[in-house]
């Protein structure tokens, strides 16, 4: 068995799209899982499901077809179930698609953020504490009247048995709108699930379940394609040497020179008035200042250089290219592209539909105990160079704050660069 640590929501798809079936809470000693985020991501994805019929997963994904819950509390007979279920890869694959299609249908993230809108807009005083709840969880804390979320813990949806806990739910005993009366002119109640659109909202988000419309993402990247010179032009375009100037927030300017090469080298070479500061990337080594780079700084370069060869990226990875939709950057709305990169790093290009050009782009990299790490880039002052698009102009930001101006003056294409360049 290999610990994988903590993952991005990348990676962790990454790792769930190479896997045959998950497992999820194997434990029979207490009905201690409330919902369980973790399978419906994974059922989100394609990946069925191994767990016991205890605590909320019955509820939660028992009636997906994706799931494969045992009432085997003996360990080894619930490790020959898993077993037999490995042994036979087509009924994993149907389970997987009709797992899915049940987290589309019963936590998509439309109609979890329609449920929420019609929450926000309850009274508090509508929420009641059903009888017989237990201690409340999740938005409602210890029982106490959530200020945020205006609701208390509600009461089972059905009667406990002895080997389930009660189903916590979250119950509204007074209309969310308005209603045709009922004969006697009373308006009828309006139930919600408000905790299971809670945790639906989330999985969805790890996991990325909202259905990338791959077709709508094909056709734009051959728009992307093709505004920047097309395939061939671009694919020409893998060794570049680019000089200009740097204006930080911080340092003041320097002159830049950059020297790219696909896929994963990179050299940036900084030359303020007092110092000079260079950083460099060939594969999975980093150095700066000629001392060896790890962790965020190394990863930094990795995206660094993986924006430089967004059009060839969004090219070689169309088919897992996930379309997000148009999200508003800068009081415009551009379609968000999800490059795959693997490992931990995240990149999403912003595009113009009208234009095909890649106007922003955003990236992530792991920070230990202090999360992730952002950074985005606003690109302008498009120019053609042997027919290939470039931005001469880069806007930096990093964890919301502006960190610098790139502004290019020439952008050489090289047939390759010396070898001598990727030596620290």
């Amino acid at each position: 068995m290999r610990m994988a640590g903590l993952l991005s929501p990348l990676a962790l798809r990454d790792l769930y799209s190479e896997s045959a079936l998950g497992v999820a809470n194997l434990n029979w000693d207490a009905d201690t899982e409330t919902f369980c985020c973790s399978a419906v991501e994974m059922l989100a994805s394609s990946l069925p499901v191994f767990g016991v019929a205890r605590g909320a997963l019955p509820e939660t994904i028992g009636r997906s077809g994706g799931a494969f819950l045992t009432e085997n509390p003996d360990l080894p007979g619930a490790a020959s179930e898993l077993v037999r279920l490995l042994r036979a890869p087509e009924r994993l694959d149907a389970a997987g698609r009709a797992g899915r299609h049940y987290v589309l249908e019963h936590y998509a993230l439309a109609g979890s953020l329609q449920h929420w809108e019609l929450c926000s807009r309850a009274r508090p005083s509508s929420f009641t504490r059903g009888p017989g709840a237990g201690p409340a969880q999740a938005a409602c804390g210890t029982g106490r009247r959530s200020p945020a979320a205006g609701c208390e813990r509600g009461a089972a949806s059905r009667p406990a048995s002895p080997r389930r806990g009660p189903s916590a739910v979250w119950r509204r005993t007074a209309p969310l709108h308005k209603r045709p009366p009922d004969r006697d002119g009373a308006h009828a109640p309006t139930h919600v699930n408000v905790r299971s659109m809670f945790h639906a909202l989330v999985a969805c988000l790890l996991a990325g379940a909202p259905v990338a419309d791959r077709a709508g993402a094909t056709a734009l990247i051959d728009k992307v394609i093709a505004e920047y010179g097309g395939a061939k032009a671009i694919a020409s375009a893998h060794s570049l040497r680019q000089k200009g100037r740097v204006t930080t927030e911080t340092r003041g300017s320097a002159a830049l020179a950059r020297e790219f090469e696909r896929p994963d080298r990179l050299r940036v070479e900084l030359k303020y008035p007092d110092n000079t500061e260079v950083r460099l990337l060939s594969g999975a080594s980093a150095f700066r200042g000629g001392q060896s780079a790890s962790g965020p700084m190394r990863d930094a370069m990795m995206l660094q250089a993986a924006r430089l060869d967004l059009p060839a990226l969004l090219n070689e990875a169309r088919g897992r290219v996930s379309d997000l939709g148009l999200q508003e950057r800068g009081g415009v709305a551009l379609r968000a592209l999800l490059v795959p990169l693997g490992g931990s790093l995240e990149l999403t290009a912003f595009v113009d539909e009208r234009s095909g050009r890649i106007l922003r782009s955003e990236g992530s990299v792991p920070a230990g105990a202090m999360g992730r790490l952002n950074f985005w880039t606003n690109y302008s002052d498009f120019r053609r160079v042997k027919g290939v698009l470039f931005a001469f102009s880069e806007e930096n930001f990093a964890s919301g704050t502006r960190t610098g101006q790139t502004q290019l003056e020439t952008v050489e294409i090289v047939p390759a660069l010396p070898a001598a360049t990727w030596v620290p």
